[in-house]
This record gives structure tokens, C-alpha cells and sequence, in this order.
């Protein structure tokens, strides 16, 4: 299982917001329609959207990754997560990504059987998230 970025803000409850904007956005050939554009490399989180809420960075153009064509009516939240954060969660990734027996709890009785998803970079990155903990969630989802 890899773990986003938006994993890990969401278990902290903090997804580093500097600004919220609220309205009607529209994106168009990847690009949400702002002045001035957001820049390339960006975070942000949208909420209200649909099919685009969570949290994305814009690529090398500016644009969001795999975005239709489309408008729609809620919050724009710019996200201003520190480097230190980042490379934080990428070490939380390459550690899921090597230990994916650790990321799953499994249970069969007899015919039933599941999956799901424990919490064991949790637990193993703990001491170092901790900083990160806010108390109460900033972006639904």
C-alpha cells in the first residue's frame, strides 16, 4: 500500500494551510483558473468539487495531475507543507513500500476472509510525526 502525502496529513490532521479561497473555480486543460496562476509545484486541497476533492500538487506546468475539464463551487485551500514535512512522508512511502506485509491486517474465519489497512507507520514513525499533530482536523476527508 503506498502512503500519500495526503495520507499522512490526514492521520496528522494538519495540511500546513496558508490561505483559504472560496467560490466557483474552474479548471481548464489542468490549469484552475486564478489570477495570478498558482505555481508550478504547488499544493493544494479541494473541497467541494466532487471528483477532485483531496489534496494534489500541480506538475512542472502548473497543471493537476489527471483533472477534467470542469467548474464547481467550494474552497481552494493552499497548502504550504514544510520541507522537512515532505521528506518526512516520502520516508514514510519508501518504509511502507518495502514492509507492505506491515501496512495490512488480515482475518479468515472458515469461507470469510478480510483485509484492512493497519497503522503500523503510525507507529514506527511516531516520535518523528509528532511535531506535525494538530488536535483537530483543518480539510474534511
Amino acid at each position: 500500500m503506498t502512503v500519500t502525502v495526503q495520507d499522512v496529513m490526514r492521520q496528522m490532521r494538519n495540511y500546513f494551510i496558508a490561505s483559504t479561497l472560496t467560490g466557483t473555480f474552474t479548471v481548464a486543460d489542468g490549469i484552475i483558473d486564478l489570477d495570478p496562476p498558482l505555481a508550478p509545484g504547488a499544493w493544494v486541497a479541494i473541497e467541494g468539487s466532487g471528483s477532485l476533492d483531496g489534496v494534489h500538487q500541480l506538475d512542472e506546468n502548473g497543471k493537476l495531475p489527471d483533472a477534467a475539464d470542469g467548474s464547481w463551487r467550494g474552497l481552494l485551500h493552499l497548502l504550504s507543507p514544510t520541507a522537512d514535512f515532505l521528506r518526512l512522508c516520502r520516508d514514510i512511502r519508501d518504509w511502507a513500500d518495502k514492509h507492505p506485509d506491515e501496512t495490512l491486517l488480515t482475518e479468515k474465519f472458515g469461507s470469510y476472509s478480510r483485509s484492512q489497512s493497519s497503522s503500523a507507520w503510525e507507529k514506527v514513525f511516531e516520535r518523528r510525526l509528532r511535531p506535525y499533530l494538530r488536535m483537530f482536523p483543518e480539510v474534511k476527508g
